[in-house]
């Protein structure tokens, strides 16, 4: 989908960010995941907020 234009994202179960998956990166899954394709200004639409988790030692 890159060559019209748009980045592949693994969209997570629990409805967070997608996370971006490179050009050129292979997906290897267990199973089949959930892929959306849109561009990273669509998605920043979409989840305008991300609530980070930091696991501190």
């Amino acid at each position: 989908m890159e060559g019209f234009g748009y980045a592949t994202f693994l969209l997570n179960h629990d409805g967070s960010l997608p996370k971006l998956i490179p050009a050129g990166t292979a997906i290897r899954a267990g199973h089949f995941p959930n892929l959306l394709f849109s561009t990273p200004d669509d998605v920043a639409a979409g989840w305008p907020e991300e609530q980070a988790q930091v696991l501190l030692p």
